[in-house]
């Protein structure tokens, strides 16, 4: 196994701003041939266990804190969000990582490797270190209407 240093940017468009966020991820792989399913796969197995690491890593006061942060924002704006910290402590890497699978294949985002467009998940990526690639969500299209 070797581990590749790869640059992701999540680029979120809207009608108002772009923002660009980017991250670096160190990718553990096989071999530096692999297929973009492959890629989605473990790129999804390392964000999901990052995540479930620094939610392990939470104290009982920064818990509270969020959930008093929570609240206020109830009162203040009085719109009550069901996105709570808890739902997300036990979650399935192969579920996540097939559910990012589907979305690729019914395109909701775009990935890319320099100006190189995947289309398939069948399509070969010859990773290098400090290889950068983008991903631009498709999500700001569905409520244009």
């Amino acid at each position: 196994m070797s581990v590749k240093q790869v640059n992701i940017q999540v680029k979120q468009l809207s009608k108002i701003s772009t923002e660009v966020e980017s991250v670096s991820l160190p990718i553990v792989i096989d071999s530096e041939l692999l297929t973009v399913a492959e890629f989605l796969k473990a790129v999804v197995l390392q964000q999901v266990e990052q995540y479930l690491q620094r939610f392990k890593e939470q104290s009982r006061e920064d818990k509270l804190t969020q959930i008093e942060e929570a609240l206020g924002t109830i009162l203040f704006t009085g719109k009550l969000r069901f996105s709570s910290p808890v739902k997300y402590k036990d979650i399935d890497v192969a579920q996540e990582q097939q559910r990012v699978l589907q979305a690729f294949e019914d395109q909701l985002f775009l990935f890319f490797y320099g100006e190189q467009e995947f289309i398939a998940l069948s399509q070969e990526i010859v990773l290098n270190d400090n290889d950068s690639f983008v991903f631009i969500p498709l999500n700001f299209l569905k409520s244009t209407f």
